[in-house]
């Protein structure tokens, strides 16, 4: 099935998030993004028509202008149950991520305590996972997104690092990062090994490793506890 998405755009200065219409869905303004609203339809129309519905409303159907648009249109998808996405059974506590996003772990795991890096890499262990790797813009907008919702405001460790080598790493599989969203600022030009955590607004920060932070674990799907 063809699902036709289409945006509005409404000029509303000095908001953070716009007023949008009933029926449509605010994109957070961090996105940056072209439209403030996302509305989704509900049957199908030819690409013209569906244009000209669109323009009833002031807005175009959807252009995806980077790696979080696209997440968030996702996460959108997926709390709808319109997606095609296959979603793993995770464990209790914790959270599927999404099997089109391409991530390297099925379920997420968001510690309410916080520990070192070391530490909460092995606590993570212990659910048979490792502190999370972010491969690209899907999981890092699917992320925040999750911490926004969880109403912790503090930073949550990732599993990335420069403990070794001074290259930033992946701490699961040893590999080179591919993906970053650093925070303006950061990395910092430092010879201490440092680690990364990120907030609800998606950006990268870093901080000492024996520093306590809340950590995200990347764990299997239910099935490797069985």
């Amino acid at each position: 099935m063809l699902i036709l998405v289409s945006l509005i755009f409404l000029s509303i200065p000095n908001l953070v998030v716009a007023t949008c219409p009933n029926d449509t869905v605010p994109m957070s303004p961090l996105l940056e993004g072209t439209y403030s609203c996302l509305k989704l339809s509900t049957d199908k129309r030819s690409f013209a028509y569906a244009e000209q519905v669109c323009g009833t409303m002031k807005g175009h159907l959807m252009t995806i202008s980077n790696g979080f648009v696209a997440g968030f249109i996702a996460i959108v998808l997926t709390s709808l149950s319109i997606s095609n996405s296959v979603v793993a059974t995770c464990p209790n506590d914790t959270i599927a991520i999404p099997q089109t996003f391409e991530s390297n772990y099925n379920c997420v795991s968001l510690s309410i305590g916080e520990l070192d890096f070391s530490y909460a890499e092995k606590v993570c262990g212990t659910m048979k996972g490792h502190l999370l790797s972010v491969p690209n813009g899907y999981v890092n907008t699917f992320i925040a997104d999750v911490i926004q919702k969880s109403g912790i405001n503090d930073g949550f460790f990732l599993g990335v690092t420069d403990l070794f080598g001074g290259i930033w790493r992946n701490l699961d599989d040893g590999s080179e990062i591919a993906f970053t969203n650093w925070a303006p600022g950061f990395p910092p030009n430092s010879s201490d090994p440092l680690c990364v955590h990120i907030n609800g607004d998606g950006l990268w920060r870093t901080e000492n490793c024996v520093v306590n932070y809340h950590y995200l674990c990347g764990i299997p799907d239910y099935s490797v506890f069985h």
